[in-house]
């Protein structure tokens, strides 16, 4: 079963929406984790930049996580990009799966890390059932096969 590790380094969201989320996929049989000090007081992001910034680190270094996958989009991660360029590769590779301003995310690990990256729902709409059927499904077939 993949570890999904759940990140919100762009617009804010309530707490029930990361509950929510959370429960959706732990039903489903996923192991899934968030940072304890996800949400915070930004104005309009779900954290400082500095705070978002150290979640994605981890979990792009966390060995036991599979699967990275956006909470929501919105604005603010393309901020954090430029100190990537500073990190050394990960080890193990993970899957990143997210849209909206993660796709700067998604090139940045596609281009220069060369990792795997699946541009889909974010996982608080997936949970929500704020997209098609189809869609969830996809994108739940994908994580249930081999990748």
């Amino acid at each position: 079963m993949p570890h999904i590790r759940l990140i919100a380094p762009s617009w804010a969201l309530p707490e029930e929406d990361v509950t929510l989320t959370k429960a959706y996929f732990e039903n489903l049989g996923m192991r899934v984790s968030a940072p304890a000090d996800l949400l915070g007081d930004d104005l309009l992001c779900a954290h400082q930049a500095p705070v978002r910034l150290a979640h994605l680190k981890q979990a792009l270094g966390d060995p036991s996580i599979d699967i990275i996958w956006l909470l929501c989009g919105g604005s603010g991660l393309t901020q954090l990009i430029p100190d990537l360029f500073t990190l050394e590769k990960p080890e193990k590779d993970k899957l990143f799966i997210g849209f909206s301003d993660g796709t700067a995310l998604h090139v940045f690990l596609n281009q220069v890390w060369n990792m795997p990256t699946l541009h889909a729902p974010c996982a608080a709409q997936m949970a929500k059932q704020k997209v098609g059927t189809q869609s969830i499904q996809a994108t739940l077939d994908l994580l249930n096969s081999d990748l």
